[in-house]
């Protein structure tokens, strides 16, 4: 079984974090174990390490804005961004002088 370890809307910009098979919505009533919470309106937040390092050691991957988010409060370390390659630069026209003809 895949487990993700994913946020879950709550009312009022409140977040549970949860521990839910990957093949799941993360709406759904089917996770597995709530570790945390984050409220963004009121910036607080609890997040039961223990189970969390448990978690992460049995091999559940965190999505991206949970990654995120514990990375900003130093709980986990930033993922490492890749080198630019020059794919994100716009292509060298062969003759620039020569304009297309209709």
């Amino acid at each position: 079984m895949n487990v993700k370890i994913r946020f879950r809307k709550q009312p009022n910009e409140h977040r549970e974090i949860i521990v839910i098979d990957s093949r799941r919505a993360a709406t759904s009533r089917g996770w597995i174990e709530k570790i945390g919470y984050a409220d963004f309106k009121t910036k607080s937040f609890n997040l039961h390490k223990d189970r969390f390092e448990y978690w992460n050691s049995v091999g559940a991957q965190m999505s991206d804005s949970v990654r995120r988010f514990l990375s900003r409060k130093e709980i986990v370390p930033k993922k490492s961004i890749p080198i630019q390659t020059k794919q994100h630069l716009p292509k060298k026209r062969k003759n620039p002088n020569k304009r297309m003809q209709c």
